[in-house]
């Protein structure tokens, strides 16, 4: 009987114990929860810090870019307002030796530079779709079989089929990517001059160094690696730092391979600037080191706020943990029977627990001893009271002692 009492006893300390645990890590989960929101919020704080801090220095040099080439659509509009180009036009044919071949020089030498922009075309062509000549900023000659291949190398295409291409369909400033035969890509805007009758069709060839100058500024790094594509994913033009360990046809591969505009790939941030002017895209690789380095001296003052914040949280959740386990230890030395680590002068919710619990075993113990002492008057009450009760009624009685 001693034996199961003891076991009884053990079981009914053990649920005791459970019970007090957990309603100590129960009070832990709400600084501890704080503690890992804080931890991950400042992580996504510092990610979004850094595509912000790379993007913002992106972003200007992609706007100046399309400001640019948005200049260059107004030069058909220009040219069709020259009279002397406009009066060209007008000849269907102009025989070799004719005096009228000085109608051509004369726009030739007229031909504006446009100096504003000069820097980003590499070549300006004029083709007369009546007479068959073509004026650039160079020269001014018959368009044949003979003149072709040194005035539209770069496009890839033979004397008739550019002969088709010219008179197929309508352009409207569009950015047209010529691929020559050594397999080079040459962007170039085409405009045709009149809506439903064109009489010329306008070729800016933009210059590569002028576009690669530009994806220059996009590297914040010597380690990074800057990409241009059109909105068909094909490369347009491509400039590598120095000290980039990636190579460019692996940055290609992985641009063609993912949709999101802004991830990870090995060491390096990827950043995708899509053009709102002609849907290019500006894929810029920075090393993670470097953009790190960088927005930490421009966002110095945030990162330390982050970072006392969550110190001070961890801070905190380690002294409630230190305390609870404190109090825990007594719990199980009094559960355990052992007063020597009991202390219940501390001022914490331990003693207060002890003091409770030994108030209410006193308190036990002082109406049980008061129980057993009434018992017989108790007893002698209750007999009396089946006595009177007897009395009253004789039939009952007589029946009780028969």
């Amino acid at each position: 009987m001693s034996v199961t009492k003891e076991l009884l006893m053990k079981s009914s300390d053990q649920r005791a114990f459970f019970r007090i645990l957990i309603s100590y890590l129960s009070v832990l989960i709400v600084p501890v929860s704080i503690g890992i929101i804080i931890y991950y919020s400042s992580v996504s704080s510092m990610t979004k810090l850094v595509r912000n801090y790379s993007l913002s220095m992106l972003h200007q040099s992609v706007d100046i870019m399309d400001a640019r080439l948005r200049e260059m659509e107004s030069i058909p509009f220009y040219l069709q307002s020259m009279p002397e180009l406009v009066n060209l036009s007008g000849y269907e044919a102009i025989p070799t030796g004719s005096a009228d071949n000085y109608e051509v020089y004369k726009v030739y030498q007229h031909l504006p530079k446009f100096s504003l922009i000069n820097s980003y075309i590499k070549n300006l062509q004029i083709v007369l779709l009546n007479n068959g000549f073509v004026i650039s900023e160079n020269n001014a000659l018959r368009l044949t079989k003979q003149t072709y291949p040194g005035l539209f190398s770069f496009t890839g295409m033979d004397f008739d089929n550019f002969q088709e291409f010219s008179r197929a369909r309508f352009y409207n400033n569009d950015f047209i990517q010529f691929k020559s035969d050594t397999g080079a890509i040459t962007p170039s805007l085409v405009t045709n001059t009149a809506s439903q009758y064109p009489w010329a069709l306008v070729i800016i060839e933009l210059k590569d160094s002028a576009l690669q100058s530009t994806m220059t500024q996009l590297l914040i790094d010597p380690g990074s690696i800057a990409l241009l594509l059109d909105s068909d994913n094909n490369l347009i033009t491509s400039v590598q730092g120095k000290e980039a360990s990636l190579s460019l046809k692996d940055a290609t591969n992985c641009i063609i391979q993912h949709s999101d505009p802004d991830y990870d790939y090995q060491n390096y941030i990827v950043s995708t600037i899509e053009s709102d002017y002609n849907g290019w895209k500006y894929c810029i690789f920075s090393p993670k080191d470097a953009v790190m380095a960088n927005m930490t001296d421009a966002n110095r003052s945030v990162i330390l706020l982050i970072g006392l914040t969550l110190l001070m949280s961890i801070t905190f959740t380690a002294l409630l943990g230190m305390h609870k386990a404190s109090s825990l230890k007594r719990v199980i030395a009094y559960l355990s029977g052992d007063s020597s680590e009991i202390n219940t002068s501390a001022k914490d919710e331990f003693s207060y627990i002890i003091n409770a619990a030994s108030g209410l075993v006193t308190s036990n113990q002082e109406l049980r001893q008061s129980l057993s002492s009434q018992k017989p008057l108790l007893e002698a009450a209750m007999l009396r009271n089946a006595l009177l009760g007897a009395i009253n009624k004789p039939g009952e009685l007589q029946y009780l002692f028969s």
